[in-house]
């Protein structure tokens, strides 16, 4: 039985959130999932979410009409993890608690920041 219709919209050309997304169980917890790159401009999902969010500081997780946003956007996937290796268990660990989450999820982002300027990476709001 779906619970729910599910979008996912990341930045599919990051490692850290592709690995983040890839690690979902939300499939197997009922949930019709579909997963979106957030570069990809000619979605008008994309193009609608990209005039109210910064995602190149947090992912969007779109619930039927509700949205998630960064750090509770993250705490909602990491929800369905298996907690049966390192990488889920300290996403988890980092994200278990809303509190915990809105200081440590900054702290994600501003790695990734760092990752992209040294490997030269462009952010999505580069893409524009």
């Amino acid at each position: 039985m779906i619970k729910n219709n599910i979008t996912i919209v990341y930045d599919g050309e990051c490692p850290f959130c592709s690995d983040f997304v890839s690690l979902n169980r939300l499939k197997e917890h009922g949930y019709n999932v579909k997963l979106v790159n957030a570069r990809d401009t000619s979605n008008p999902l994309v193009h609608d979410l990209k005039k109210k969010y910064n995602i190149d500081y947090g992912m969007i997780v779109v619930v039927n009409e509700k949205i998630l946003y960064g750090s509770s956007a993250a705490r909602f996937i990491s929800s369905s993890y298996k907690k049966n290796n390192l990488k889920s268990l300290v996403y988890c660990l980092v994200l278990f608690n809303q509190k915990i989450a809105d200081f440590s999820y900054p702290i994600l982002v501003f790695l990734r920041k760092i990752y992209f300027r040294l490997t030269g990476k462009r952010f999505i709001n580069d893409d524009k």
